[in-house]
């Protein structure tokens, strides 16, 4: 699921308390079942296995913090890319 929004995390967390099944959660928020079932998973306390989109939130934020950036195309690379290059 693409970064979920708030207002679905927390709808997520009223259905899923609510014992919904994760078709009709996905159906009211316009996901697919799939979606809703890696974010249960993804995103639930390891402890009691239970969905609170506040959790959901940081750990969303944490993935975010420590997912590895782009690296920019500097010019020592670009110059041991061209010197690469002119050798053929």
């Amino acid at each position: 699921m693409m970064p979920t929004a708030l207002g679905n995390t927390r709808k997520i967390q009223r259905m899923s308390q609510a014992v919904y099944q994760q078709e009709q959660i996905a159906e009211a928020i316009g996901k697919s079942a799939s979606s809703i079932g890696r974010e249960l998973a993804r995103n639930c306390d390891g402890r009691n296995g239970a969905y609170t989109a506040a959790l959901a939130g940081l750990k969303i934020a944490q993935r975010r913090k420590e997912k590895p950036r782009a690296v920019r195309f500097t010019a020592p690379m670009l110059a041991y890319v061209d010197q690469l290059l002119r050798r053929k």
